[in-house]
């Protein structure tokens, strides 16, 4: 099973998985916004680039609610 599919060979900056859903991911990619996958990687879907004073260094997912998704920006 592929598990790249919509989402190319770039740099990842963080990386959350779903402890409710492990089949959700999601990803900061390279500075573009993040991508999250609910599917364990069978396809992925752009979530928006929203950041305004650097990369996303890291990601929260609630582990309640799968789509409660935090993410921690700064430029290091």
């Amino acid at each position: 099973t592929i598990a790249h599919e919509g989402i190319h060979a770039t740099r990842i900056t963080a990386l959350a998985v779903a402890r409710s859903c492990p089949s959700t991911v999601i990803v900061e990619y390279d500075g573009c916004g993040l991508m999250g996958t609910y599917n364990s990687g069978g396809s992925w879907d752009y979530l928006g680039y929203f950041v305004g004073c650097g990369n996303v260094c890291d990601i929260v997912v609630n582990s309640d609610d799968a789509n409660a998704v935090l993410a921690l920006e700064g430029s290091g």
